[in-house]
């Protein structure tokens, strides 16, 4: 009987420990970028051969897919830490599994001058940087704070993902899809002029 008690009293432990977790969305692998391996560039000569890289920070934790849908745009900031001159810039997505299509475009903005680049999504790595080259490269300095925002074409039929992390007690975080913040941050490259 004892036993029998004991044995009750496991199993109910054991099914109550869990209910104050929300349970797992049912995910399909097409549902989901593929899981990030090591980063890896997309290479844009005319950008990555002639400039010094500069990464963005970004924390320890697990990268997190930002999914961006065809007609939709995340946003952030950055605060630069160096001087120079400014010829591109990359942020880290995924394109599930070389699926995304259509084109993506950067609107880059630095003390209210504006400027655009996009790249279509055929052809780039999965779990990469998506670099942006800029026609007007842009002298900046310490301390100038870049407004981004990536937008995602309505040419597009397929999602493409933003890779994001915990952020660090520095970083500008993400602004989402549905323009609230995700108190995570991207991992940018920008690519200054040798």
């Amino acid at each position: 009987m004892k036993l029998n008690c004991l044995f009750a009293a496991i199993l109910l432990s054991l099914s109550v420990a869990g209910c104050d977790r929300a349970a797992s969305p049912d995910v399909t692998a097409a549902d989901s970028p593929s899981a990030p391996q090591a980063v890896q560039e997309t290479v844009v000569p005319a950008v990555v051969e002639t400039s010094d890289q500069v990464s963005s920070p970004a924390g320890g934790d697990k990268a997190v897919a930002l999914a961006v849908k065809p007609g939709q745009a995340v946003s952030g900031t950055y605060t630069l830490g160096r001087d120079g001159v400014l010829q591109g810039l990359g942020i880290w997505v995924g394109n599930y599994r070389n699926a995304a299509d259509g084109s993506v475009t950067l609107s880059l903005c630095l003390a209210g001058d504006c400027q655009d680049a996009t790249l279509a999504m055929a052809g780039t790595k999965d779990n990469s940087y998506l670099i942006f080259p800029l026609d007007n490269p842009v002298p900046v300095t310490t301390g100038q704070v870049l407004e981004y925002k990536l937008g995602y074409g309505s040419d597009a039929t397929k999602r493409v993902a933003v890779w994001s992390f915990k952020a660090k007690a520095d970083s500008a975080t993400l602004i989402g899809v549905d323009g609230v913040d995700t108190k995570r941050a991207p991992k940018l490259s920008l690519h200054f002029q040798k």
